[in-house]
């Protein structure tokens, strides 16, 4: 969902090129993109852009979440403050990409999303993780920071639990403290 059409259309085109993906639908506006998601058939991840005429992408993120709960949001933006971060995560996104990062970016955080994960691409990485240095630093254990430090690297929840020797419910309930601290209300996207 974008509401530029060279970059709706070129996104499209690029993402169906690949046999990994199947894109079932494309949208210039939240109004068209609500009207459309109950009637049409189902998605896994939808990437919707924050900014938008109308109905906004953060509105969309949160009908997504309450909504189409099996479904996921990907917030891709030029957008890339801190605070548009955490209100794309509040909202429900499951991730974040800025729309100055190259397209394979944009591929890898689709696929981790579809994989029960979250992705944050490298540049809102640096921003939570500066954020993440001042005052709340101080509320993450050890344990939680080496995890966050993984979740900069992309690992979804499984990769975490396989890499730490954790059982994976373990590694989801750090995640989930990790963004609780972090400000962020807990997301059924990182329940997976």
């Amino acid at each position: 969902m974008d509401d530029h059409p060279i970059m709706l259309q070129g996104l499209a085109m690029i993402l169906a090129d690949n046999p990994r993906f199947n894109v079932v639908a494309t949208f210039r506006g939240g109004d068209e993109a609500l009207e459309a998601f109950f009637s049409m058939p189902a998605f896994d991840v939808a990437v919707i852009d924050i900014m938008m005429p109308g109905i906004d992408g953060f509105e969309v993120m949160e009908c997504v979440r309450r909504s189409l709960p099996e479904s996921k949001a990907l917030a891709h933006s030029a957008l890339g403050e801190l605070a548009a971060i955490r209100k794309a995560m509040d909202r429900g996104a499951a991730g974040f990409v800025h729309k100055s990062e190259d397209i394979s970016v944009l591929v890898e955080a689709i696929e981790r999303v579809h994989a029960q994960g979250v992705y944050f691409c490298p540049q809102s990485l640096k921003l939570i993780s500066s954020d993440l240095k001042g005052s709340s630093a101080q509320s993450l254990t050890a344990r939680e920071r080496e995890i966050f430090e993984l979740l900069k690297l992309g690992r979804s929840n499984k990769d975490i639990s396989k890499e730490l020797f954790v059982s994976y419910s373990t590694a989801r309930f750090h995640i989930k403290n990790i963004y609780r601290k972090l400000g962020t209300s807990e997301r059924n996207q990182l329940a997976d």
